[in-house]
């Protein structure tokens, strides 16, 4: 099982409780990571480490020395993506799918608080993280959870399996830290093949991590070394300014580009006056509607 997966989930809760930047972090947010990091022994190593005045002293050093702020961007990371989502169910997207959905809580929770009728909710990701995910969260008729390896599947092979799904009509799609770990030709077919996933107009929300020596990639010796060290090294990397061109070769478009400065500037108060520039953006784009 991925650590960071359980990173993530311990850095909200750091963020939410022990950070001046608590207010950026919705409650839900907060109660499902507690619920999922307390639902394995691996979790609650990690629940318990967050109370720990020493281990918080260390996760801040670490922070400043490899990528200061991390913590802080992926709650705002996820911040932008939920309002997204939300805002495409606003719109009468009624098919939500989560790729390489990891221990997100998003889907989960958007299913719980019933927003909207006749959603349906998709996470799919590799049997031991759906397995794991399974003892922590309740799924249901319109939150359905796939265990699948990717890079061995389509998206499109599973969802249509779905009795549920309706490739007729429009969804939207998530992919957060998940394609930097696929080779840059997977990216590429895995970008093609959502093109005919719906004939409704698919709609995308991923994120991309710049290379290193871009303008963007901080020049860190020691997270470079960091980086060489972890399990799941960066796969695929990309200029922002490339983004728009691989995803017309894709046959999408690009809409919109939040960047770190963006992140700040929407959601986090002007007298915080943080900075916490990252090499990691987040895009929106759109498949075009299609009649067969």
């Amino acid at each position: 099982m991925s650590t960071t997966a359980f990173h993530v989930q311990q850095g909200i809760l750091y963020i939410a409780r022990h950070t001046m930047h608590k207010e950026v972090v919705p409650g839900s947010m907060s109660i499902a990571a507690e619920s999922i990091l307390s639902a394995t022994p691996q979790g609650k190593k990690y629940l318990k480490q967050i109370e720990d005045f020493w281990f918080r002293q260390r996760l801040r050093l670490m922070q400043a020395l490899l990528l200061p702020e991390i913590s802080l961007h992926y709650v705002l990371r996820k911040r932008f993506i939920e309002d997204q989502v939300r805002a495409a169910i606003a719109n009468n997207v009624r098919q939500i799918i989560n790729l390489g959905a990891g221990l997100d809580t998003l889907l989960w929770r958007l299913d719980a608080e019933q927003i909207s009728p006749n959603v349906t909710y998709y996470e799919i990701d590799q049997s031991e993280v759906m397995g794991l995910k399974r003892h922590a969260v309740d799924s249901s008729e319109t939150h359905i959870m796939i265990e699948a390896d990717l890079t061995s599947t389509t998206p499109a092979e599973l969802l249509k399996a779905q009795p549920r799904f309706d490739p007729t009509l429009p969804a939207m799609i998530v992919m957060e830290g998940f394609l930097m770990y696929l080779k840059k030709d997977t990216v590429l077919e895995l970008l093609e093949g959502l093109a005919t996933l719906t004939t409704g107009g698919t709609r995308l929300v991923f994120t991309a991590v710049d290379p290193p020596g871009s303008p963007f990639f901080p020049d860190n010796k020691l997270l470079k070394a960091y980086l060489a060290l972890q399990k799941e090294p960066l796969a695929w990397s990309i200029n922002r300014s490339d983004v728009a061109e691989l995803c017309a070769q894709a046959g999408c478009q690009v809409s919109r580009i939040a960047d770190s400065e963006y992140l700040s500037q929407t959601y986090l108060a002007k007298n915080q006056g943080i900075r916490h520039s990252q090499p990691e953006s987040i895009f929106l784009a759109q498949y075009p509607e299609s009649h067969p």
